[in-house]
C-alpha cells in the first residue's frame, strides 16, 4: 500500500511529515497531497492540495471521542426515557423537573407502582450514567480516560467501522510509511489543507527547520516533532484513487425532488398488457 517515496518528488499520494490540522495543534500530522498529477508534472498548480493525516490514537481522543461521545449520551438519553415510558411516567416532566429529582419522585416514594419499583434499579443507574456523561469535558484527559475505559466495546466497533471505510468524513490508513508501523492513522478528509508550491517544492527535497521566528515555511508546516519537513511515503494505486473517490462523495451528492406522488401512482397503474392494442 505504502511504498518508499522518491526524494526530490512530490505529486499525487506522496505523504509527507510536518503538516498541520486545526484542531489537532500540539500533535504529529502527516499530509497527503491530491493535487492532480498531471498539475505537479507540468508545474501548473499555484498550491499543493492535502489531506491532514493524524494518528488513530490522537483521533480517538478528539474526532473519533466526539462521535463516541454523542451516540453514548443519545442511546442512554433513549434508554433512560423508555424506562420512564415503561414505569408510566410522562418525559415531558424532564423538560421542567431535574433528572435526580425525576427517579427519586416516581421510583422511590412509596407510592411508587409495582412497575416504578421494579425499574427504580436501572432508572438510578442511567440517571448516574448521564450525569456522569454531562459532567464531561473533552479537554479534560482525565475524563476522556475514563470513557474510552468505559466504552471499550463502542470504540472498538467505531476503529472495525473506520478500517472497513463506514465512519464518514474519515478515512483509515494502516501507516503513512513503507515499513508498515501498523499503529494506525486516520486521513481528516474534511479538513484539506495547501502548501504554496514554493514550499511544497522545498519539501519534496528536505527542508530544515526555519532559523528564524516568524519564517514562510512556519506559515504553512509545524516542526513541533521533527526538524526536517520532507516527503515519507508514497501511497499507491489504487489506494490513492480509492481515497480521493471517498474525498469527492462528500461533495458530489445530488439530492433532487422527488417526483408528485399523484404521477408516479398514475405511471405505475398503467396496464401495458393492453396499452396500444386497438
Amino acid at each position: 500500500m505504502i511504498r518508499k517515496p522518491v526524494l526530490g518528488e512530490i505529486t499525487q499520494g506522496t505523504l509527507f511529515n510536518c503538516a498541520v490540522a486545526d484542531r489537532y495543534q500540539s500533535k504529529r500530522v502527516h499530509g497527503l497531497a491530491i493535487t492532480a498529477r498531471c498539475d505537479i508534472a507540468n508545474d501548473k498548480f499555484p498550491v499543493l492540495n492535502y489531506l491532514p493525516v493524524v494518528t488513530l490514537y490522537d483521533w480517538m481522543h478528539c474526532d473519533g471521542f466526539e462521535i463516541l461521545y454523542a451516540n453514548a449520551l443519545r442511546s442512554s438519553s433513549g434508554s433512560f426515557e423508555a424506562v420512564l415510558k415503561q414505569a408510566g411516567v410522562a418525559v415531558s416532566v424532564l423538560a421542567a423537573n431535574p433528572r435526580q429529582e425525576v427517579v427519586s419522585s416516581f421510583f422511590d416514594e412509596d407510592e411508587a407502582t409495582k412497575a416504578q419499583k421494579k425499574l427504580a434499579t436501572k432508572a438510578h443507574e442511567l440517571a448516574d450514567r448521564l450525569d456522569r456523561l454531562e459532567a464531561v469535558e473533552m479537554d479534560d484527559s482525565s475524563d476522556r480516560k475514563w470513557f474510552l475505559d468505559a466504552y471499550k466495546n463502542e470504540a472498538s466497533d467505531l476503529v472495525r467501522n473506520l478500517i472497513h471505510n463506514k465512519v464518514s468524513s474519515f478515512y483509515f490508513l494502516p501507516s503513512v510509511t513503507e515499513s508498515n508501523e501498523g499503529d494506525g492513522y486516520v486521513i481528516l478528509l474534511r479538513e484539506s489543507a495547501f502548501l504554496p508550491r514554493q514550499v511544497a517544492k522545498e519539501v519534496a527535497n528536505g527542508v530544515e527547520r526555519p532559523s528564524s521566528i516568524g519564517a514562510e515555511l512556519d506559515k504553512h508546516l509545524s516542526f513541533e516533532f521533527d526538524d526536517f519537513a520532507m516527503p515519507v511515503g508514497q501511497l499507491q494505486s489504487p489506494n490513492i484513487e480509492h481515497v480521493l473517490q471517498t474525498f469527492s462523495y462528500m461533495f458530489g451528492r445530488i439530492g433532487l425532488e422527488d417526483y408528485n406522488v399523484s404521477f408516479v401512482e398514475g405511471v405505475c397503474r398503467r396496464d401495458f398488457a393492453t396499452e396500444g392494442v386497438g
